[in-house]
């Protein structure tokens, strides 16, 4: 039997709320309820612009005309409720890219792009983990260098980097693949270009492994029926609540909770 494969999306969706894990990736009637987000557009568009100024093979695209241009050029439009919503994105975005290109050859001059979307993975006894990683430089000490782009944050920590699942995740693929290597990991707060990094040592890469075999194990043990939804925060802007709504002890539990006159079922 294929193993179920895991990502940093599906593991922090689901720590978040299985209910949603269900509707996301078990039920495939949760598709009809699902809707494109512009942020979702917008930061894959920063994305693949980033890839190809790192990516050597892309010699067109390493100026900051050429950048500009390769955005507007691959823009995506979902998710935007109008175009004005888009032209304030594209502007956000241009701003975006100009201060990237500006500071990169400062921050990184000591630094070699080894990896661009590279995809790792690791075989465990009921599943298989994986995560794509946005770039991997390897630093002039040698030190293998995770970083990852959040085109949503102003600011970030050494504190919030180590508290990060995806970054912990990736940390420990890499290392399974480099054992004598040194791995850290930086997010890049892309609005600011404010970074933080932060490196697990043996101890705390071995302790998170045992959480996420936890976890994993939860998680592909789990059948649609099993989840129960939990009215939070986070409903307040889920795709699914009309799903969640046909249950009674969730409706009685939002009420309880204070926050049913938020959901937009409830309006």
């Amino acid at each position: 039997m294929k193993k179920q494969v895991l990502s940093p999306t599906k593991i922090t969706t689901y720590l978040a709320c299985p209910e949603k894990y269900k509707w996301t990736y078990l039920d495939k009637r949760g598709k009809w309820y699902m809707r494109a987000k512009h942020y979702y557009s917008f930061g894959t568009t920063l994305h693949r612009v980033l890839e190809k100024f790192h990516d050597d093979s892309c010699p067109e695209v390493k100026s900051m005309d050429q950048v500009l241009s390769d955005m507007e050029q691959n823009w995506l439009t979902a998710g935007y409720s109008c175009g004005q919503e888009m032209q304030e994105a594209m502007m956000e975005a241009k701003e975006i890219l100009s201060t990237y290109v500006q500071k990169h050859s400062q921050r990184r001059i000591n630094s070699e792009t080894i990896f661009l979307e590279k995809q790792f993975s690791e075989e465990y006894k009921q599943f298989k983990l994986i995560g794509r990683v946005d770039r991997i430089d390897r630093r002039e000490d040698g030190t293998l260098e995770i970083i990852d782009y959040k085109t949503g944050r102003t600011d970030v920590t050494s504190k919030e980097v180590a508290e990060d699942v995806a970054m912990s995740i990736y940390q420990l693929l890499l290392k399974k693949m480099y054992p004598l290597e040194d791995v850290t990991a930086t997010i890049v707060a892309l609005k600011t270009g404010n970074e933080a990094s932060y490196s697990l040592d043996k101890d705390e890469l071995n302790e998170f492994e045992q959480d996420v075999v936890k976890v994993g194990e939860e998680i592909v043990s789990v059948e649609p029926e099993d989840t129960i939804p939990q009215p939070k925060s986070l409903c307040i802007n889920c795709d699914f609540q009309r799903l969640c709504s046909k249950s009674p002890e969730f409706m009685e539990r939002a009420e309880e909770s204070g926050i049913s006159a938020e959901l937009k079922f409830l309006k």
